[in-house]
């Protein structure tokens, strides 16, 4: 009998610590993702104000406590405004939000090589079958006619906003190297770059690209097939320095 009552109590206080476990996850889960949209609000309401570019990166910089947040990436066809950051290299924010905080969805980053002068700019983020990312949003540019639609992202710096266009997207294996290159020593290099980015695109865009432009890519994984990457090809079309 007395063996009864003690199981039962074990029973008891086993199912209140699992309960309680389980509140608490939730709870934990629930203020996780009340941190991230009110982030993603003060980036979308920062990028959709008046005031200068340049103001927004310093409030972001403040808000964030970040020096490392370099600009805003924003496609409003797809719902993405997104800060981007910028470290000594291009493992630290794989796994760490603009907060600096460990964080297994990561953050937008640019190429630790990069500077906004730079013949092409790489930016990475991350995608994921389950959990939902601001590069995941990408996978809506394989669509030909979506993309015909919609073929113009913004990038905000401290020096202002320019204009983007999108001319290739394309799906290639994650042991590919080429998309990488940001900087070209001969003018040949640079118009063999130029037609692999065309030549292997997976939808086709009547965009006019020439050496003379500057490029921007998009990097992030990709799983039909397994181990491939999504790059979306854009070139600068338009300045609004301040």
């Amino acid at each position: 009998m007395k063996l009864k009552k003690t199981f039962k109590l074990i029973l008891i206080i086993a199912i209140f610590c699992v309960t309680f476990s389980i509140g608490l996850t939730l709870h934990n889960k629930e203020e996780e993702s009340k941190t991230k949209s009110s982030d993603i609000d003060s980036i979308k309401v920062l990028f959709n104000e008046t005031s200068s570019t340049v103001n927004k990166i310093e409030v972001l910089r403040k808000e964030f406590d970040n020096q490392e947040i370099q600009a805003i990436l924003s496609s409003e066809s797809i719902g993405l405004n997104s800060a981007v950051v910028q470290s000594s290299d291009n493992n630290f924010y794989m796994d760490h939000d603009i907060n600096k905080n460990h964080d297994v969805v990561g953050s937008l980053f640019m190429d630790y090589r990069n500077n906004f002068d730079s013949k092409k700019i790489l930016i990475y983020g991350h995608n994921s079958e389950t959990l939902e990312t601001d590069f995941g949003k990408l996978t809506k540019y394989l669509n030909e006619k979506f993309t015909k639609e919609n073929p113009y992202m913004y990038f905000a710096t401290g020096d202002g906003v320019t204009k983007w266009e999108i001319f290739s997207v394309m799906i290639v294996p994650d042991n590919t190297t080429t998309h990488t290159k940001i900087e070209f020593s001969t003018v040949e290099e640079l118009q063999n770059h130029i037609k692999w980015m065309m030549e292997e695109s997976v939808i086709k865009l009547d965009v006019v690209v020439t050496i003379n432009d500057q490029f921007m890519t998009l990097q992030t994984c990709y799983y039909e097939p397994d181990d491939s990457f999504l790059l979306i090809n854009l070139k600068k079309v338009e300045d609004n320095n301040e």
